[in-house]
């Protein structure tokens, strides 16, 4: 941990140490305890738990832990900082979900690492202290908490809610499509400020609460922002201040985070804690580190190398082969929770040789799943086997029934008129090493029955472009096969298959689906009967296996590798948050 900020860094490193004052130590929170009883909505029932609050208490802590700097080595170049501005900013999301909050959130659990990760089956109020959502399910209302600020200082009320809904349903991308579609949330009834801190969200017939809440709890998808500050820079030609959204200046008004952006490129960015956060509900009351600053490095091999040089305090995103590497070593700590990642191999039905169900059976009978677990993963991941991710609720392991068989895999192919073999094309996006090397296996085993796959490495941009369906419904000829990871948006089978398998999902590159089957998948969206969503869901995932759509990999552990001096780590699916996370020396 470097307790300096860099030579480059000078003003914000003046800023830190006058909030620290001179010294060496500084007052921090810290939290203690007290049992409390919240409501928490999970995927069946409303009920009262006990659970534990922590509580901000003064506290002294030796070296001025705000003074410190956490260096944090990030996968990708970032796009713009206004979520809703740019739809494809997915690697800014880890700014953005740490300057940015929501209505609700989901809870927290510990797994067995200790690292702690959500808790996929229970929603908690955030911004909102408490929420009642009408028994005709046609409305939400959120009441929200005293004396949250944003960035700006501007106090948060119920204007700023209602605006930051509306704009979010409004501007065309995912933050409205999540809304309106898992949330039911809809943009032609703009939401009603019933006062000051209470405000009415109205929607359309089909959800349940704790998809209603999950939908609110969407981390930079439905993000509540500073209205006033956004009213005051929009423009006739930007109504809604997208571009001043996206700069510094902006971004650093609007959040009601823990964390101010100082510095953002598409390489880089600086996060300082902001002292006078209202602290949530279940961590210390301010940021135990002075500073995030953060550093685009593509290349996963050398951000594990400047993660052993002391050059980053922490990182993300490695090859599978350094986490076992840093896992053994005592200097430093994996922290790593069931993931999202949901690796698989789209088979586009509507082009030869994939319109044949046999064809795409037998690649299923060709990849030797264990043997990507036992030999690419080291423990990190587990072989999917499921039309969904087998974290989400609902899932089934129907893919079992494609136990590796390359004889039976030959057959089918021969039985499908391909006697001599045959050669395909497959897109990958060449920024997921998980789904190179899954690929190379999988083109070995193929290459002993005389099929030859091709492997064509794209940017994610090229390989959604030309894989994504078109607003007519046609997708790119050239898309024969692609490899994707899908993670849910809502840990929920049914929600999960309106993206990837009905037959209008942009997303469906394998064009599997029928008329019939997007009314089963509606129907269990729309059930909210625990036992016969089970019953719905699994019925769909027999379907979708028996004809083979895809060929799924892994389902990989979300991880973050840090130094040992780093503690307190979420693992928050795709997006890194650092609300608590603190340094030990």
């Amino acid at each position: 941990m470097n307790a300096k900020l860099m030579s480059r860094r000078q003003a914000l490193r003046a800023t830190i140490l006058g909030a620290a004052g001179v010294g060496a130590a500084a007052a921090l929170a810290a939290c203690g305890e007290e049992k409390i009883v919240e409501k928490v909505v999970t995927q069946e029932v409303i009920k009262e738990v006990e659970v534990i609050k922590e509580v901000p208490v003064e506290v002294m802590v030796p070296g001025g832990a705000e003074q410190q700097v956490l260096r944090f080595g990030t996968s990708a170049e970032m796009g713009s900082l206004d979520n809703q501005a740019d739809p494809n900013s997915e690697p800014s999301r880890a700014v953005i979900a740490n300057i940015l909050e929501n209505l609700t959130r989901y809870g927290y659990k510990a797994t067995s690492k200790g690292t702690r990760t959500k808790d996929h089956n229970s929603v908690v109020p955030w911004l909102a202290e408490g929420y009642e959502i009408a028994d005709d399910a046609k409305s939400v209302t959120y009441r929200l908490r005293q004396g949250i600020t944003f960035g700006d200082g501007t106090p948060l009320t119920a204007h700023d809610v209602a605006y930051s809904m509306e704009r979010s349903l409004t501007i065309p991308g995912i933050p409205a499509f999540i809304l309106g579609v898992i949330g039911n949330f809809t943009a032609e009834t703009k939401p009603e400020v019933i006062d000051d801190m209470t405000v009415k969200m109205h929607l359309t017939p089909g959800a349940n609460s704790f998809t209603i809440l999950s939908a609110t709890e969407m981390g930079p998808y439905a993000p509540i922002m500073n209205s006033k500050a956004l009213q005051a820079h929009a423009t006739g030609n930007d109504p809604w201040a997208q571009e001043w959204a996206a700069t510094v200046e902006g971004a650093a008004s609007i959040g009601t985070g823990p964390w101010i952006v100082e510095e953002f490129e598409s390489t880089r960015f600086l996060l300082r804690g902001r002292q006078d956060y209202w602290g949530g509900s279940d961590y210390s009351a301010r940021p135990a580190v002075g500073a995030i600053e953060g550093t685009v490095i593509t290349d996963a091999t050398q951000r594990a190398l400047l993660l052993r040089e002391g050059a980053i305090d922490m990182t993300e995103q490695l090859l599978l082969k350094d986490l076992k590497e840093f896992d053994d070593d005592p200097a430093f700590t994996v922290h790593h929770a069931p993931g999202s990642e949901h690796h698989y191999l789209a088979l586009n039905m509507s082009e030869p040789p994939f319109d044949d169900v046999r064809v795409r059976q037998a690649l299923n009978h060709a990849l030797p799943r264990q043997q990507l677990v036992d030999q690419l993963t080291f423990g990190f991941a587990r072989a999917a086997e499921g039309p969904v991710p087998s974290i989400c609720f609902g899932y089934q392991p129907y893919y079992q029934q494609y136990e590796y068989n390359l004889d039976k895999a030959s057959q089918l192919i021969k039985d499908a008129g391909h006697s001599d073999g045959f050669s395909f094309t497959v897109s990958q996006d060449e920024s997921s090493a998980i789904q190179g090397q899954a690929l190379q296996v999988l083109a070995g085993e193929l290459s002993k029955i005389n099929v030859n796959m091709e492997i064509q490495r794209l940017s994610s941009a090229a390989v959604l472009e030309g894989c994504d369906l078109r607003e007519d419904g046609t997708q790119q000829a050239q898309c024969v096969a692609a490899t994707m990871n899908w993670p849910p948006l809502i840990f929920d089978a049914a929600y999960f298959m309106i993206f990837g398998y009905k037959s209008d999902s942009r997303s469906n590159w394998s064009r599997w689906g029928t008329s019939e089957t997007d009314d089963l998948i509606t129907a269990a969206v729309a059930e909210l009967d625990a036992s016969s969503k089970f019953e719905k869901v699994a019925e769909i995932q027999q379907r979708i296996a028996d004809q083979s759509p895809r060929v799924p990999f892994l389902d990989v552990d979300s991880h973050v590798v840090s130094t040992n001096s780093v503690e307190d780590v979420r693992i928050m699916d795709v997006w890194p948050r650092f609300e608590d996370i603190r340094v030990t020396s």
